[in-house]
């Protein structure tokens, strides 16, 4: 039986019935992921039977190999060294889809608080809280100096804005204890627990329970005390009878610049007992 044969295409008539362009035919061309004929007239023609490689390689690509990577898988790997690649960038495309889920889950926070704050400045309630974590990292204007805070540093922004940079506030009345705060990131303990968070000794966990919850929508002028609602927190505690019962958090949602002025969103999450316990 005569063997039939291949049939050859011109590279914008090969490109239209791949749904590619005629440039990713050459790049891959020039990766060595496909080949070509030129004929003495300089015309390119691409076989039927290149639909194979390009078919795997734009496969391939949406596990976003490279394209290096690629040539090396069809046409020096072997089985087991396809398997292992493919395993790897599924444990990259897994632990982004985490990461994507949970920056949906944080929006929809975000979205849900936007509209509540839409024509409110200051916004309080109490509300049952679970415990957090926080990391310090800064105090008035000088960053820490603690190789514990540097080892845990960058494993806790990658998962921002999960981990929320906020304020922490050793209560005590009648003082400026606003001066004497110091700055760092927070996060749910079960939002560390879920995304792994490196913990070490460094890391302070605030209890949960009952929590005086004051949101707030700052616009800060060079007028405006960025502390303004500070005072009105603390009249809030004195009317419910209430005081802190360890530290307060002031969780940073969102700063905005402009020339004008600078709009701070946030919340200061306030752990409380009965004012005479």
């Amino acid at each position: 039986m005569k063997k039939e044969e291949v049939k050859h295409y011109r590279i914008g008539d090969y490109a239209q019935k791949m749904g590619v362009t005629p440039d990713l035919l050459k790049h891959y061309e020039k990766m060595k992921l496909i080949h070509a004929y030129t004929e003495d007239n300089g015309y390119r023609y691409y076989p039927f039977t290149e639909s194979i490689p390009l078919l795997e390689s734009l496969s391939l690509r949406n596990y976003d190999l490279s394209l290096q990577e690629i040539h090396e898988l069809l046409y020096e790997g072997t089985l087991d060294h396809y398997h292992d690649a493919l395993s790897e960038k599924v444990q990259v495309i897994r632990r982004r889809m985490t990461m994507d889920q949970a920056l949906l889950h944080e929006f929809e926070v975000l979205d849900k608080w936007m509209t509540t704050m839409k024509d409110r400045t200051l916004y309080m309630l109490m509300e049952e809280r679970e415990p957090y974590y926080f990391l310090p990292h800064s105090k008035r204007h000088d960053f820490l100096e603690d190789a514990r805070i540097q080892e845990l540093l960058p494993g806790w922004i990658e998962w921002m804005p999960v981990v929320k940079s906020c304020r922490k506030i050793n209560y005590q009345p009648d003082t400026d204890c606003l001066s004497d705060a110091s700055w760092g990131f927070s996060v749910p303990e079960s939002a560390a627990m879920a995304f792994g968070l490196p913990i070490n000794d460094v890391v302070e966990r605030m209890p949960g329970g009952r929590h005086l919850i004051c949101h707030y929508r700052n616009v800060l002028s060079k007028e405006r005390n960025p502390n303004a609602f500070w005072h009105q927190i603390q009249e809030k505690l004195a009317e419910t009878g209430m005081m802190p019962s360890g530290p307060i958090l002031q969780i940073l949602l969102t700063s905005i610049l402009n020339t004008q002025n600078r709009v701070t969103c946030g919340m200061y999450v306030i752990p409380l007992q009965d004012a005479d316990a």
